[in-house]
């Protein structure tokens, strides 16, 4: 039995040694062969045309240039790319030992093995230049889909044109461009035909494709919920219904706020008005604490020196005020530019630079008030200008320069020269290497300050570039005119993002703690954007008004000055669950270890609270949740803990400084009531459980807002209106009180003859409207009587008296007919002054009318029964028609 078995085992290996040398053996002579066939082919050697696999051109003729191969190729990779089909072309210098060239043709698809039928979908295009022949060669594959390539038609219609001049570098585009157009009509790529797709294969393939497509879905899922944070952290976050509201507002200005500065404590702010004053605010409770009034004229710029002494302000009329804001007294007057002050910026405890559209900038003392330096010498007017290392500064002048100082000594470095329009802003690098600026020629440029020349030209803006910030390492953003914010990579020139969101013109950018920065604009809107991933994270609605300004401060907070002459305090660290995560249902994973973090039960999270942090909790103002990393914990548990707090909307509790938790309750006593055009007075009494701190402060409330639906009229006068605004309340335009209907009676004295016809003749009803402030000189009376217009149809105003007392007729002179137009005249007359006009016009009949002749025709008549006839009459300006008609057929009677 061994010995049958080993002997069937020798017999066996014997038979597979046999096949593999055969096999073997075969391949050799074939590539024997194939190599003897490549030689006759060429007459040299094939070897260096490419296959009919790959695809593309093998010039051995020397028939297309350099470009001319290059491009082909190019086209004939693109249409492999989109369907898989290939296109070979061969050019060669002699066929011999082949005839003719479709039988070369015949033998190198043989030789490349595009006879095969399971082959790939291929065209092959032979020429010789010396028989100056042309074949065409295509693969089963192609005649199996039923894809016919029409070689006549390629050969007379594309190629002739070329062959008839001698010019076959032509000829050979155009045939290969004529075979590429009809393989892209080619949907798909084609599948091998031996194929056989059995129903349950069909079945088997499907259902793992849906459950491969499932997967990857809930892995998509997963992967969006994932969220990494920090192993140790604590987050505020507040809920929906407190999202959009701001923390304090300050309401005071007549005019709009132009600019911002904040004590380095953050603890006060300073608003710069068009009304031509300075106000100081508490940022906690919105209380004004100084009103600082020395400037004749709008003021422009404000900032605030690095120990918080001495506020210092700029004006339209180029005065510059210091100020004391221990006191809020006027500690010097620094007279020296002659136009608007544009920027100021505090260098020091007593230094300050400012800059003017009189094209210099002065560096001040601001303890004498003695100008030190002046840094003149630009071409146009100084827009903006930012502090670099060591005592310099660059600036962005109306010259198309920008231009590189020494301040401290007065010395200019050098000026850089590209843009082609006005230079608006300037940013620059924290290490000062590096400077960015923005131009009305729709530019950011990318300048490098150590050589002194241009890095990147970064275009893309579709108008005129307004601001730009540094917002991270290697990132800046741009804002531009055309409502767009651009995120901008400083090492290579590339953009990053374009945003999209805002509605009008953007006024400013600011850099944020993490991946974020916030832009204001002019639609009332503040975004707060994550500049890595383009996501808007939040938006803070500041009012209908523009947001001019704003400004950062501690504890994640930023305070905005608007149109509407508001100060604003926003929370932004106090964000929603999914504004602070990204994801509406959060895995939180550590960052550190990329592991999943693991919830705390109420026992363990209560352990690890600080008392202020029980107390809000007991208080119910504040819910806490918090999370440990099993593999990041540290010997002491309470380290490692990351907390996040959800702030209960609408609690009546407030932050108490002391506690730095919300402990505090809050209890209001009105002092005075808001009217139409007053602000009212609120007395806030905050009483701390923890501390037990009481703090009282009074803060302004608004007046009150008309209803949307009001009219506005002035305390005198008459006006006219229709119908439609006779149900609307009506609000004195100069106090914002209510206006209250006069006695009919009464006014029906007050009314002229003009008014009373019209009143009668039912075209208008009159109501007059008295205003219970008193406005004018003594003895004027506050009424102000409104027209309306209730029948706009039958009545028309007077050209001559003005009165709404003109009754119109209209006469049909001609009926239309299907074959000529018909005519009509219409009569004006005015029931108080008798004044008479008519007008004829023509009716023009588009189709075949069928009309009853009991039917009126006339222009309110025509479009409402007849609406495949078109009536044609003179147009009158303005319902008051010239005495002088440029009508032929226009005709007026009367006085």
């Amino acid at each position: 039995m061994k010995a049958k078995l080993s002997e069937a085992c020798g017999d066996r290996a014997l038979k597979s040694w046999r096949q593999q040398f055969t096999l073997r053996f075969q391949q050799l002579v074939w590539a024997s062969m194939l190599s003897w066939t490549a030689i006759a082919l060429s007459g040299a050697s094939i070897g260096e045309i490419v296959p009919a696999s790959e695809g593309g051109v093998a010039d051995r003729a020397d028939l297309l240039s350099a470009e001319v191969e290059t491009e082909l190729n190019e086209l004939l990779a693109q249409l492999q790319r989109y369907n898989g089909s290939k296109i070979a072309v061969v050019t060669v210098a002699d066929l011999s030992p082949y005839p003719d060239a479709q039988t070369f043709a015949d033998g190198l698809a043989e030789h490349w093995g595009m006879d095969r039928p399971e082959g790939d979908a291929q065209v092959l295009l032979v020429v010789s230049r010396n028989l100056e022949q042309i074949a065409i060669e295509t693969t089963p594959s192609l005649q199996r889909m039923g894809v016919e390539i029409d070689n006549e038609r390629i050969l007379a219609g594309a190629m002739a044109p070329f062959l008839e001049t001698n010019d076959w570098e032509g000829a050979i585009v155009a045939g290969t461009r004529s075979i590429a157009d009809r393989l892209y009509a080619l949907d798909e790529e084609f599948k091998p035909p031996y194929i056989t797709w059995k129903p349950w294969i069909v079945a088997m393939v499907f259902t793992s494709i849906l459950h491969g497509i499932g997967w990857l879905l809930y892995r998509a899922h997963l992967d969006r919920r994932k969220v990494f944070v920090p192993p140790t952290g604590y987050v505020r976050l507040k809920t929906v219904g407190d999202l959009a509201e701001p923390l304090t507002t300050g309401i005071g200005h007549g005019g709009p706020i132009a600019a911002i500065a904040t004590t380095p404590d953050g603890r006060r702010a300073l608003s710069a008005s068009s009304d031509g004053t300075v106000r100081v605010w508490d940022v906690g409770t919105g209380v004004e604490i100084y009103t600082l009034s020395g400037h004749s004229e709008a003021v422009s710029a404000i900032a605030v020196t690095s120990d918080g002494k001495f506020a210092i302000s700029g004006a339209e009329d180029g005065t510059i005020e210091v100020w004391d804001l221990e006191t809020g007294k006027l500690h010097h007057s620094l007279d020296g530019h002659g136009d608007r002050v544009v920027a100021l910026k505090a260098v020091s405890r007593d230094r300050a630079i400012s800059a003017s559209w009189d094209k210099t900038l002065k560096v001040w003392d601001l303890e004498t008030g003695v100008e030190l330096r002046r840094l003149d010498g630009h071409g146009g007017a100084i827009a903006d200008f930012a502090l670099l290392p060591r005592r310099r500064l660059i600036c962005a002048s109306y010259d198309r320069k920008l231009h590189l100082w020494d301040w401290d000594s007065g010395v200019h470095l050098y000026a850089l020269e590209g843009h082609r329009d006005f230079i608006n802003r300037v940013a620059v690098t924290p290490d000062g290497w590096r400077a960015i600026s923005t131009s009305d020629d729709k530019t950011v440029k990318v300048w490098d300050l150590q050589k002194g020349e241009l890095l990147f030209d970064l275009v893309g803006h579709g108008q005129f570039v307004t601001d730009v910030a540094v917002v991270g390492d290697r990132v800046v953003v741009s804002a531009s005119d055309d409502t767009t914010l651009k995120v901008w990579d400083l090492y290579n020139g590339r953009s990053l993002h374009t945003l999209y969101g805002h509605q009008g013109k953007i006024s400013a950018i600011l850099s944020l703690p993490g991946k974020r920065f916030i832009s204001a604009s002019w639609d009332g809107t503040l975004k707060i954007w994550n500049w890595e991933t383009g996501q808007v994270l939040r938006t803070l609605t500041d009012g209908e008004d523009r947001v001019n300004a704003i400004a950062l401060l501690p504890w994640g907070r930023v305070i905005s000055g608007s149109g509407d002459r508001s100060l604003k305090v926003w929370d932004l660290d106090s964000t929603t669950l999914e504004d602070g995560y990204g994801c509406p249902d959060p895995i939180l994973h550590c960052l550190r270890c990329k592991s999943a973090l693991k919830p705390l039960s109420e026992k363990q999270l209560q352990r690890r609270l600080t008392p202020s942090q029980q107390l809000a909790s007991r208080l119910g103002s504040t819910l806490f949740e918090g999370w440990i990393c099993p593999k990041c914990r540290s010997p002491f548990p309470e380290e490692s803990v990351y907390l996040h707090a959800e702030i209960v909307p609408s609690g009546g509790f407030d932050y108490c400084p002391h506690c730095q938790e919300l402990t505090a309750t809050i209890e209001v006593e009105t002092v005075r009531e808001p009217t139409w055009n007053a602000i009212g007075i609120e007395r806030i009494i905050r009483s701390c459980h923890g501390c037990q701190d009481r703090d009282t402060f009074e803060v302004t409330v608004p007046p009150l807002s008309l209803p949307e639906e009001a009219v506005s009229l002035p305390p005198h006068g008459r006006s006219r209106a229709s119908n439609s605004e006779l149900n609307r309340p009506v609000h004195c335009q100069c106090c914002h009180y209510p206006m209250d209907p006069v006695d009919p009676q009464v006014l029906s004295v007050l009314l002229t003859n003009q008014e009373r016809s019209a009143q009668n003749l039912g075209s208008m009803e009159f109501i007059g409207w008295e205003c219970p402030t008193p406005h004018g000189p003594p003895g004027t009376a506050n009424l102000h009587i409104r027209g309306y217009v209730t029948d706009a149809q039958r009545f028309r105003s007077c050209p001559k008296c003005g009165g709404f007392t003109v009754v119109t007729d209209i006469k049909l002179l001609d009926r239309p007919t299907p074959t000529h137009n018909g005519r009509q005249r219409s009569s004006y007359t005015c029931n108080y002054c008798a004044y008479h006009w008519e007008i004829e016009g023509a009716i023009v009949v588009s189709t075949p009318p069928t009309l009853s002749d009991s039917l009126p025709y006339g222009p309110i008549a025509a479009p409402r029964d007849y609406n495949k006839n078109r009536i044609e009459t003179p147009s009158i300006r303005g319902d008051r028609p010239s005495l002088e008609s440029k009508w032929k057929n226009c005709h007026f009677f009367g006085n």
